[in-house]
């Protein structure tokens, strides 16, 4: 009987564990450009993060965001001052990369766009008309000129 007890005590705690893991993981991505969207409309105590090259936030890139290159940053110096941390890139690998090692190095409110810098512009329209004013510095034809340059290089 005790056994059982004790089984089934670890069995609980197991099961809340593996909530709490994927609870919080589920939470750590942004999947939809209109979930960031609305954070840009309310940027308080958020830090935005793009983490391309300086040379492909030049070319294109979302206002509010800062640009801190995935090869360039310390990441494991890197500090946030305490607020949200929303990072993006070209695809999304980049930026959940960062993410992994800001968790890692302790950081629990950092999400990840699970798409890149691109699909959100192209998603501009969708955005607008759910009604979210999002200022986008950029034009189709700075689109344009970015894969001209990438695939140059």
């Amino acid at each position: 009987m005790r056994h059982r007890k004790s089984t089934l005590t670890l069995l609980i705690m197991l099961a809340l564990l593996l909530y709490c893991i994927f609870a919080q993981a589920e939470s750590a991505l942004i999947e939809e450009p209109a979930q960031l969207a609305r954070m840009l409309n309310d940027p308080s105590d958020t830090l935005f993060v793009d983490v391309r090259s300086e040379k492909e936030f030049n070319l294109m890139h979302i206002a509010g965001f800062q640009n801190r290159p995935y090869d360039e940053t310390d990441w494991d110096h890197f500090d946030p001052g305490g607020r949200m941390t929303v990072l993006i890139c070209q695809s999304g690998i980049r930026s959940a990369h960062v993410q992994e090692i800001l968790v890692k190095s302790g950081y629990t409110q950092v999400l990840c766009c699970t798409f890149g810098v691109e699909d959100f512009l192209i998603s501009a329209d969708d955005v607008f008309r759910e009604g979210y004013a999002v200022c986008i510095p950029c034009l189709l034809k700075q689109k344009t000129e970015t894969e001209k340059e990438l695939n140059e290089q």
